[in-house]
């Protein structure tokens, strides 16, 4: 029903803290490297988990299936924590 009376806000809208410019280099077995801003993530491992992987080979599969062995350049937002409403 989320077009009718009956839909409700569930949680109060995320705030953005930051938007910043995000580079995925995808190898054929790996993620092979993220810079977040031009800085270098040195722990893709934390990065993925971080990110809501539960690892960093899942992470890989994922961005190989989507969007293939190459570079990936676009924006990561950070969101601000969300209290159920």
């Amino acid at each position: 029903g989320q077009r009718t009376r009956a839909c409700e806000k569930v949680i109060e809208d995320p705030i953005c803290l930051a938007v910043n410019k995000i580079r995925i280099v995808v190898g054929p077995e790996q993620i092979e490297l993220i810079e977040v801003d031009g800085g270098k993530v040195d722990d893709i491992e934390q990065f993925a988990v971080d990110d809501g992987f539960p690892n960093a080979h899942d992470m890989h599969e994922f961005w190989l299936s989507f969007h293939g062995i190459g570079v990936f350049v676009g924006s990561m937002i950070e969101w601000g924590p969300v209290a159920p409403k």
